[in-house]
C-alpha cells in the first residue's frame, strides 16, 4: 500500500454494507477477501483496536462480496497505511492502591522503546491486575 492515498478514518461515515448480487459476486470472486479479512482481524486484536468495528461490519460478507465491499477493506487499509508507528503500549505502575495495568495508544514510534518510555497517549485506561 506504499504510495496510496492516506485516509483518517476506518471507514467513510455513513457506510452500509448489503451483500452483493450473484452476478457482481461472480466478477470478483477471485479477490483473497478472506485472506484479507483474516489479516485484519489479526491487526485488531493485536494492535489496532481503532479498527474493529470497520473489520466487523464487512465480516458477513465473506460469500457474497462485491466492488463496495472490497473497496472497503482497501479503506482500511489506506486508514492502516497512514498510522504505522501506532500501537498499544502495556506498562504496569504502582499506586498507593495496588499494582495497575496502565493501557494506551501509543501516537508516537514504540519500537525499541520498552523501558523508560514517556509516550504521548490519546486515552488511557487503568485496571487492576
Amino acid at each position: 500500500m506504499t504510495g496510496c492515498t492516506l485516509v483518517s478514518t476506518p471507514l467513510p461515515a455513513n457506510s452500509h454494507f448489503q451483500p452483493a448480487s450473484p452476478d457482481e459476486h461472480a466478477k470478483v470472486s477471485s479477490y483473497p477477501y478472506l485472506e484479507v479479512l483474516g489479516s485484519l482481524t489479526y491487526a485488531t486484536m493485536g494492535m489496532h483496536l481503532d479498527i474493529s468495528y470497520a473489520v466487523r461490519s464487512l465480516a458477513p460478507y465473506t460469500n457474497n462480496f462485491g466492488d463496495v465491499h472490497i473497496n472497503g477493506l482497501k479503506h482500511i487499509m489506506q486508514y492502516l497505511s497512514g498510522c504505522p508507528k501506532w500501537g498499544i503500549l502495556y506498562t504496569r505502575v504502582e499506586a498507593s492502591l495496588g499494582t495497575l495495568m496502565r493501557i494506551g495508544l501509543a501516537t508516537k514510534p514504540i519500537v525499541g522503546q520498552y523501558r523508560g518510555m514517556h509516550s504521548s497517549t490519546q486515552e488511557e485506561l487503568c485496571h487492576g491486575c
